[in-house]
């Protein structure tokens, strides 16, 4: 009976949706395919895009990320395909948008854009939930994911939860975590089996027997809004999950009540039988501790992936509207158009056999474990697609709450793919990834987006509660190759840090950054400009510290350009520290042709540095002196900040 259930979904699937092989025009036009070549003396950034015979004109626009208003920028003729923004300052990010307008439709790009864009040190807090049956027995590679949150700038709060929870419980713990520190919690991953939000009544795939409750994470990442469970009374979905009547734990909302407070991520493979199944057998934990093994793998670049996208659209145009869109638009400002290819239905698993890419858009008429002319969950089992980040659109794809369910099969994949969503209804926004954003970053940005107001175009599920993110949401596009071995030198009142250098392309150098055991905030200890090299000594005061390097590369994208650290490399160490400061004095400092020069008086065979600060919070090393004779001149150019205060500590 199952089999003939789901060949009447796949058949309903097919019906609905025309193939690409009917007579339409190029899909591609439907979006506008932008990026940006940039120069940074004088700074501009130059927008371009893909031309369109069909094109009226275009109208560009402009806004900060994190502003809600487009400002406009002009209108252009219907042969142009480039725009020079000159009015840009260096750091700054800025975002386009370009529509284009033909005479029958719409089409819009998105670029987020900008020159030398400064480096993400800090990204804030993640609260990780973990399935408690699970976090024993992954201990060791939870404790090797933390530290890689952690290289990556995030303070992890970590929680266990039983999987028999409610979600209203779960949420009042999630609640109460984000209350202590609302400015700084960003982001929230549940792995595992964290109980499941349903709510709504809604079928956004368009099949009626499908209308009813869908799984809504969305709950979770809404802190404030007005969830209920009194008015919603629906039967009418041939699974019984999907029912949702007053007081049974499913919510009424169809649309997230208010703007969401963290970027939410799932990682679940509770009845994932097609991997359990086959030979070897993967049980829940074993695809558990895969994901985590190979999210580690890629933050590391063990993971070997070309930037680069693949499309295969067995769907083609709906009424004036282009769902593939939610590919052509994203990728092109992460790699240009002529790098993402576009295969036949049919051909997708096997052009990924041999190929990798960091996304993919795919689509076909579908099941809860089939899209036509892609592939089945059971090739996720035995089959290993190198592409990292998928979208998919099909029918009943985003219900991925099901046994074997085709999204959460896809990032159960052996070694490269670490994320998927419901990609299409709606569309997805995910081009701030191609100037260093996260996955939860664009989530969020998708989440929010109301019809008739930031990103368009809209369609059906625009603001929905089933929108949902399979995956870690701080992955990031661009990977830096970190260095490697970090190691302690030097006597017990100070430390030199060594480590061995990153060869990766375009470095600038490296940071390091040290905090108290206890603490979970770092400080940067390198000074405004990355080091060359090492070896670094630092003379902390006595203590207990961790210290952590990362490479920095000047990150090149088809967005433009930006700072872009490496996942950290640790090490602790202790340090006995000063002993006074009430030995050494200054004497004829003079300011002059950008130098200090000053004598430093001190006792015949001690030791001593030389420290400057601007704040008098942050002191950066200058210059460690073994006194041979008193006193002992010393020069030192003079720091570009406006005022600089200097001492002298004494060293054991």
């Amino acid at each position: 009976m199952l089999s003939r259930i789901f060949a009447f979904l796949l058949l309903l699937g097919i019906f609905l949706w025309p193939h690409p092989a009917a007579a339409q025009s190029n899909l591609r036009n439907y979006s506008v395919e932008a990026w940006v070549t940039v120069a940074e003396s004088p700074p501009e950034i130059t927008l371009h895009w893909r031309p369109d015979t069909n094109s009226v004109s275009y109208h560009l626009f402009r806004k900060s990320f994190t502003n809600q208003t487009w400002q406009a920028l002009g209108d252009l003729s219907a042969s142009s395909d480039s725009f020079t923004d000159r009015n840009v300052i260096l750091g700054d990010r800025y975002e386009y948008k370009i529509v284009r307008n033909t005479a029958s439709y719409k089409a819009y790009g998105y670029v987020l854009a900008g020159i030398r864009v400064p480096m993400v040190e800090q990204r804030g807090k993640i609260i990780i939930l973990l399935d408690a049956s699970h976090a024993g027995a992954l201990a060791s590679e939870l404790s090797v994911f933390i530290n890689d949150l952690t290289g990556d700038g995030w303070g992890v709060i970590r929680r266990e939860v039983s999987r028999d929870a409610t979600p209203a419980s779960v949420k009042t713990i999630i609640q109460q975590i984000y209350a202590q520190d609302p400015t700084n919690t960003r982001a929230l991953l549940l792995f595992g089996r964290i109980p499941v939000p349903y709510s709504g009544h809604i079928y956004p795939d368009g099949h009626a027997n499908h209308e009813g409750a869908w799984p809504s994470d969305s709950y979770y990442a809404d802190l404030d809004g007005s969830w209920t469970d009194t008015k919603v009374n629906v039967k009418k979905a041939e699974r019984q999950i999907q029912w949702n009547i007053p007081g049974d734990g499913k919510f009424d909302q169809n649309l997230i009540p208010s703007k969401v407070e963290l970027e939410v991520g799932r990682v679940d493979f509770f009845e994932m039988t097609n991997f359990s199944n086959k030979q070897p057998p993967r049980s829940e934990r074993d695809l558990l501790r895969q994901y985590l093994v190979k999210n580690h793998r890629f933050r590391h670049v063990f993971t070997d992936v070309q930037r680069r996208a693949i499309i295969c659209d067995n769907f083609g145009l709906r009424g004036t509207d282009s769902v593939v869109d939610s590919g052509w638009r994203n990728f092109a400002p992460m790699f240009r158009p002529e790098n993402v290819t576009e295969v036949l239905p049919g051909t997708w698993l096997k052009n990924l056999e041999t190929n990798s890419y960091l996304w993919s858009w795919a689509a076909g008429g579908g099941s809860y474990y089939y899209s036509d002319g892609v592939a089945r969950s059971d090739d996720f089992a035995i089959q290993d697609p190198k592409v990292v980040f998928m979208m998919f659109l099909g029918s009943y794809f985003g219900d991925w709450d099901n046994e074997s369910n085709f999204l959460k099969a896809a990032i159960g994949s052996s070694s490269h793919t670490l994320a998927s969503c419901y990609g299409g209804f709606p569309h997805w926004f995910f081009h701030p990834m191609a100037l260093g954003e996260t996955l939860g970053a664009c989530l969020r940005i998708t989440q929010d987006n109301v019809t008739n107001q930031l990103y368009f175009p809209f369609l059906q599920g625009t603001h929905e509660t089933h929108i949902a993110l399979l995956g870690d949401p701080t992955l990031r596009l661009h990977t830096v190759l970190p260095p490697k071995a970090l190691t302690r030198q030097g006597g017990s009142d100070q430390v030199e840090l060594s480590w061995e250098p990153s060869f990766d392309s375009s470095l600038l150098g490296y940071h390091l950054y040290r905090r108290g055991l206890e603490s979970q905030d770092w400080e940067r200890i390198s000074g405004e400009t990355p080091l060359s090299g090492g070896p670094f000594t630092d003379l902390p005061s006595a203590g207990s510290y961790q210290y952590m390097v990362r490479a920095v590369k000047l990150e090149k994208t088809p967005s433009g350009s930006y700072l872009n650290g490496s996942q950290g490399i640790f090490i602790t160490a202790e340090t006995t520290g000063i002993i006074s400061t009430n030995s050494f004095e200054f004497s004829g400092t003079k300011r002059s042709s950008g130098n200090l020069t000053s004598l430093l008086i001190g006792k015949e065979g001690s030791r001593a540095v030389l420290e400057r600060t601007a704040d008098f919070n942050f002191w950066i090393p200058i210059l460690t002196n073994h006194f041979t004779e008193s006193p002992t001149n010393f020069t030192q150019q003079i720091s570009s900040e406006p005022q600089n205060f200097y001492r002298l500590r004494e060293l054991k």
